[in-house]
């Protein structure tokens, strides 16, 4: 199956990667969790680090939403992928307190 992943916020670090959005292609019964490791094997530690925690849990700071909807009100990272499904990952800096 084909799915379009747009990025958008500070993951379009040249530093990680430069791209608007990839066409991933997962076999067999796809996740978003799945997608995320096949992203994390393409373009390494860095992306994973600006996107996940240890645990491989999103970060506060990331929002995934797959077609528009966003997965922390789904089933989070075991979120079923669909033929040509579009998956928007946003990660963006965490605001600093104090003074």
């Amino acid at each position: 199956m084909k799915v379009r992943v747009k990025y958008y916020g500070v993951i379009r670090n040249p530093k990680i990667m430069d791209k608007l959005e990839d066409e991933i292609c997962i076999s067999g019964n796809g996740t978003v969790g799945k997608l995320l490791q096949s992203l994390v094997r393409k373009y390494g530690d860095g992306f994973r680090s600006m996107l996940l925690t240890p645990d491989w849990e999103p970060l506060l700071t990331t929002i995934i939403s797959l077609n528009g909807h966003d997965i922390s009100e789904t089933d989070g990272l075991n979120t079923k992928l669909e033929d040509n499904s579009e998956l928007s990952i946003t990660a963006v800096l965490a605001a600093i307190e104090g003074g």
